[in-house]
């Protein structure tokens, strides 16, 4: 038992991509936060939530706040 391998969540792409996307255009939470009309513990909780909590329209308007393209962000929240 003492040998047993931890249990490690699978890699959340598309939470990568979004912070990459946030970091390149130099926004913080609190500056998506009020582009979003949500608070900045809400932002940073959707930044890290797992791809299966997301809906198609937060999904969107996150995409567009941080430039980053709908497409990729779906294809990755698709990736197992």
């Amino acid at each position: 038992e003492k040998y047993r391998k931890m249990n490690v969540p699978p890699p959340n792409y598309l939470s990568e991509m979004l912070k990459r996307y946030k970091k390149a255009r130099r926004l913080s939470d609190d500056e998506i936060a009020e582009k979003t009309g949500a608070c900045r513990k809400t932002v940073n909780t959707r930044l890290n939530q797992k791809p299966e909590a997301w809906n198609i329209g937060e999904l969107m308007r996150y995409c567009d706040i941080l430039g980053a393209p709908i497409d990729e962000a779906l294809a990755l929240a698709a990736k197992k």
